[in-house]
């Protein structure tokens, strides 16, 4: 027979942690809002830079700037951004997963790693790989300030020639139920390169004051600082919509198995009840 105060316990226990769960849905719902805020905001300034880019570069005599060199791929770096906690279903994994893919393609490399996230670092702290250096805690509100840090460290290591590319991956913000995890080259740069913003629409033609060389040489930073920022706002919204959704379903079945074991509870103390009834019922016929 099955013991009701087992049942109890764990119908208890599933409750707790229906409202844990709920709870964090709550608060993955309201930092994605936030987070999806931040990318749709920064995608109209980030696609307007790249037009200007797209113009200058096109515009330009002779693009006599260290981070268009173009040279053999002998060492690369991978900035990869992962999550800052867990319990987001397979988010993270899907994120390593796909850094691993690209890494393991280029096995005549030295390959080294900016991870961010502390999902991140955990992960390629267990790899035999070269860490320049690590974001455990990039903080639940990443600033712009933080990501310069980023690209003028991975700036001044391509200037110096200490690596020969740069890429960058991170999960890509398709909705609450879907991201994309994608690997995209920053450097070297190209003239007409596609980055992660979409370049598939009209540019027109500009006039330029000062020069196309010198306004560039003022730029590309400022291009390189939006392009990883919004990957980092693409990222975290991607994190909390998998959160979200993770949640979401451990609250769908948290209701289900709260179902299952009233429903057996019920059995359970109702066969008791009609034991108790059958030894009354013995008990009087045996008096008789």
């Amino acid at each position: 027979m099955t013991n009701t105060k087992d049942i109890k316990k764990r119908i208890k226990s599933i409750k707790s942690i229906e409202k844990i769960t709920a709870a964090m849905k709550m608060v993955a719902t309201s930092r994605l809002r936030q987070f999806q805020g931040y990318a749709e905001k920064t995608r109209p300034y980030a696609e307007k830079l790249q037009e200007i880019m797209f113009n200058i570069s096109s515009n330009a005599a002779d693009i006599n700037n260290p981070l268009f060199a173009v040279r053999k791929e002998n060492i690369s770096l991978y900035i990869v951004i992962g999550a800052e906690g867990g319990l987001a279903g397979s988010y993270n994994v899907n994120v390593m997963n796909r850094a691993m893919k690209s890494i393991n393609n280029r096995k005549n490399e030295l390959i080294k790693l900016l991870p961010i996230g502390k999902k991140a670092v955990d992960f390629f702290n267990k790899k035999p790989y070269e860490i320049v250096t690590s974001l455990s805690e990039f903080g639940t509100s990443p600033s712009y300030a933080s990501v310069k840090n980023i690209v003028q460290i991975v700036k001044a290591m391509f200037e110096n020639q200490e690596i020969d590319a740069l890429y960058l991956v991170y999960a890509k913000f398709k909705s609450a139920m879907s991201q994309e995890p994608v690997v995209n080259k920053i450097l070297p740069m190209e003239p007409m390169g596609k980055n992660i913003i979409d370049v598939s629409k009209h540019y027109v033609d500009m006039i330029f004051e000062p020069s196309p060389e010198t306004i560039m040489k003022e730029l590309v930073p400022e291009y390189l600082n939006t392009l990883i920022y919004h990957a980092v706002m693409e990222a975290m919204a991607s994190e909390y919509g998998a959160r979200m959704t993770a949640m979401t379903s451990a609250n769908r079945n948290a209701e289900e198995l709260l179902d299952e074991l009233s429903l057996a509870y019920n059995k359970a103390r109702q066969a008791i009840i009609t034991n108790e009834l059958i030894d009354i019922l013995n008990g009087v016929n045996a008096v008789k």
